[in-house]
């Protein structure tokens, strides 16, 4: 039996994604913007439930001790998904990936909003926690690609 590989999809979609030209004008304004709402989106989170962790245990009747489990479950899951983000990367893309981890860092964002119990809350923040993780890598490597190598490079400069 003779068998056919068909191309792999995801990287013609990487491959494609490395040739794209650095944006100019009022697209790279909107990208440059819309990239750091998503990171700030991202640290806003954690300094918030950092700062409510008395509300939000006094709110669902658990000891405050109980509570910083709603910060410990997205740290573990954002450290152990932070590692991935390189292979993730390679294999659906940089813009997918970083477009999916905000479009699922706002419905874990909604999904804890709503949650009626500790236990629902602590699931919900692992699985934002674990979304959240490609995001700022993500951000960065998108920035690096957005802006015009022409363009005075902070100190920092990502690449040649």
């Amino acid at each position: 039996m003779a068998t056919t590989t068909a191309p792999d999809a995801p990287t013609t979609q990487v491959a494609a994604n490395a040739a794209a030209a650095p944006l100019t004008g009022g697209a790279l304004v909107l990208g440059t913007i819309v990239l750091s709402l998503a990171t700030f989106m991202n640290v806003l989170d954690t300094s918030i439930a950092n700062v409510s962790i008395p509300a939000i245990a006094g709110d669902l009747g658990v000891s405050p001790d109980q509570g910083t489990w709603v910060i410990t479950s997205f740290a573990v899951a954002n450290a152990i998904s932070l590692p991935l983000t390189g292979w993730l990367t390679q294999r659906y893309g940089q813009v997918r990936l970083f477009t999916a981890s905000v479009l699922l860092f706002v419905l874990a964002s909604l999904l804890c909003a709503v949650a009626p119990s500790i236990e629902l809350l602590i699931l919900f923040r692992v699985i934002q926690g674990a979304v959240a993780g490609p995001m700022i890598p993500c951000r960065s490597r998108c920035c690096c690609r957005a802006i015009p190598r022409r363009m005075p490079a902070p100190r920092w400069r990502c690449g040649p």
